[in-house]
């Protein structure tokens, strides 16, 4: 066989569209040993099918396995049943000794209650006070930002208004310009009316 004839077998054989005669021909080609390094992993595949063919399990292990599934006994032995038991038990027990050596649900007094409310009231007033004042000279440096951004916006707007003289005297220069070409007629009509 050629090797190209072998290679188109192989894939072939891979893409599962051989035949037995052309699965035959190709076993007995890995036999002969007359391929190349790279058709190596071929031969191991082969290798390893036939050997998983030689292991196949005896008639009886049909019959065996049916059985098995029939069976109505749970597959858990007694045994599973009493250390589940005493797994649970040793947990109860575990937490019942924590419970009553460490008085973990009493409740505790905190350091620094106070029972009466008028003095709680004034402690409170104290503390917020203080955190009041910690605010305050922590939002202090903003204070300043903001000031001066409100400082910017009133000049903004100064100029804004400023741009609307610049634009009424504008308009008055346009008036200006018109009275030029008004004076000589004024000057006609004065002189015109005199006459």
């Amino acid at each position: 066989m050629k090797l190209e004839e072998i290679n188109k077998l192989i894939d072939k054989f891979f893409a599962g569209e051989t035949t037995v005669q052309e699965e035959l021909q190709l076993k007995s080609w890995i036999q002969s040993g007359n391929f190349s390094d790279e058709m190596q992993a071929v031969k191991s595949y082969f290798e390893a099918m036939d050997s998983l063919g030689k292991d196949s399990p005896d008639e009886s292990f049909d019959e065996v396995l049916m059985d098995l599934i029939k069976r109505d006994e749970p597959v858990r032995s007694k045994r599973v049943w009493i250390y589940s038991l005493t797994a649970v038990a040793a947990a109860v027990a575990l937490l019942l000794a924590v419970w009553m050596g460490t008085g973990l649900l009493k409740p505790k007094e905190v350091y620094g209650t106070v029972n009466d409310p008028e003095i709680a009231f004034a402690e409170t007033k104290k503390l917020l006070f203080v955190v009041s004042e910690k605010m305050n000279n922590g939002l202090a440096p903003a204070k300043i930002i903001v000031n001066a951004i409100e400082e910017s916006v009133i000049k903004a707007g100064e100029a804004g208004k400023i741009n609307e003289v610049l634009q009424k005297a504008g308009t008055i220069r346009k008036l200006e310009k018109v009275n030029k070409y008004f004076k000589p007629l004024k000057k006609a009509a004065t002189q015109h009316g005199n006459s």
